[in-house]
């Protein structure tokens, strides 16, 4: 009996060790961007040119009286996030026009920039000083950036924007077991491909970054979830868990 007892605690401690990690979560509840109900505490708005962002019930790009193509703004999370395993990034946002400059973007840029004097263009495919990766609706690309050059790992120009209808963009990062990663992603739960990059470092840790540029139009974004991917042990104790309780169903049926 004592034997029994122990595989179900082993089998319940795998069940629910597996379940993928909610690092940050934020749905914008109108409680300031400094304050976060969800997960993963808050963020903090830098003006680069004149615009800011604000928690209106979203992450609201928010611009100022004066006009001009460059006025731009990041939003960028107060914590950094790390996972040597990978991660899972899924956003809701929305974006209406590509008049003048307009401008929206968004993922994940390693703690290597201080985004505290950040004053580049969009950190995804825009800028290469810095380590990131993620999704410009403007050209429709899936890129990532080392620090020094940009890699383009997909692009669905036409399909992000921009429309009155909300999008949501989901973008993986994972270990390819040769010091690289695989990258992969969908839009509204539609898979849009995938891509191997030879280096990836996963030892580094990255804030959720969104970008904005131009008073043409209305953006924003709606939610935030940013997972870790669970350790392959997890993984093996799920398989373990399940060779238990099939033993136990056998045992005593």
């Amino acid at each position: 009996m004592k034997k029994i007892i122990a595989l179900l605690v082993v089998c319940l401690l795998a069940s629910v060790g597996v379940q993928a990690a909610i690092i940050y979560q934020d749905n914008f509840g109108e409680d300031g961007l400094g304050v976060n109900a969800g997960v993963g505490g808050g963020l903090t708005s830098r003006t680069i040119r004149q615009h800011s962002w604000d928690d209106t019930g979203v992450l609201q790009f928010v611009t100022s009286a004066n006009t001009h193509y460059l006025n731009r703004a990041i939003a960028y999370t107060d914590n950094t996030f790390q996972s040597s395993q990978g991660f899972k990034l899924t956003v809701d946002y929305f974006w209406t026009s590509t008049l003048g400059a307009s401008s929206l973007s968004f993922g994940l840029v390693s703690d290597d920039t201080d985004l505290s004097t950040y004053s580049g263009f969009h950190p995804f495919s825009g800028d290469t000083n810095v380590y990131s990766f993620g999704v410009n609706p403007d050209n429709g690309n899936y890129a990532f950036t080392d620090g020094s050059s940009v890699t383009n790992l997909d692009n669905a120009s036409g399909l992000l924007g921009p429309s009155s209808t909300d999008f949501e963009v989901a973008m993986t990062v994972a270990p390819d077991g040769s010091g690289g990663a695989d990258f992969a992603w969908s839009i509204d739960g539609v898979n849009q491909g995938s891509k191997n990059i030879a280096v990836f470092d996963f030892n580094k840790s990255f804030h959720f970054v969104a970008y904005g540029q131009d008073d043409q139009g209305n953006k924003g974004i709606n939610a935030v979830t940013l997972e870790a991917i669970p350790e392959p042990a997890a993984l093996t104790l799920v398989g373990l868990s399940g060779l238990g309780f099939m033993w136990i169903k056998k045992r005593f049926s």
